[in-house]
């Protein structure tokens, strides 16, 4: 059967051009109006653990886009207690198996928060309209770390910049 034409029960054909495709570019989003004129909505503001929890599941491999400092320091802290428990644990249990068992749980754990830590400071540097090159200051003894901690505590970009549109959803000044 050709396409373009539908079988109808009594045996004739009817033809309908034009319909497949004609709503295909906004199926897919490609022609959706971008508005530069309105400021971007603001993601929904999420509590500390909130954005822990957003870190280590939707955002895990994200390196794109942007990251409020909220999300940056609710990350991180979350990281720290989450990692300092089994730290402790282990150092009161030293002389036992289970100081082992903690030990395994501290390494389990820091392995699987390295890729979401990079990648929040990855999107926190954005927010201010940085390049994550920028964190190879880590490296550089003691001025490094001072560099990104001004860094990671500065206010973000308003409005849009060129990794994204501000997550507080602020209008460009």
């Amino acid at each position: 059967m050709p396409q373009g034409y539908n079988q109808q029960g009594d045996g004739q054909q009817s033809q309908n051009y034009g319909q497949q495709g004609q709503n295909y570019g906004q199926q897919r989003g490609d022609y959706e109006e971008v508005r530069r004129d309105q400021p971007a909505q603001a993601e929904p503001e999420l509590s500390l653990w909130g954005y822990f929890v957003q870190c280590i599941t939707k955002k895990y491999f994200e390196f794109e886009g942007r990251a409020r400092r909220k999300e940056f320091w609710g990350f991180y802290l979350f990281q720290l207690i989450s990692l300092y428990i089994p730290y402790f644990l282990f150092l009161f249990n030293q002389e036992s198996t289970t100081g082992l068992v903690f030990l395994g749980i501290y390494c389990l754990v820091a392995l699987a928060l390295i890729i979401p830590g990079l990648a929040v400071a990855c999107r926190r540097l954005h927010d201010i309209n940085r390049s994550f090159w920028y964190y190879l200051l880590c490296f550089v003894p003691i001025i490094g770390w001072i560099i990104l901690l001004v860094f990671w505590c500065k206010d973000g970009t308003p409005g849009r910049n060129k990794y994204g549109e501000d997550p507080k959803g602020r209008a460009s000044a």
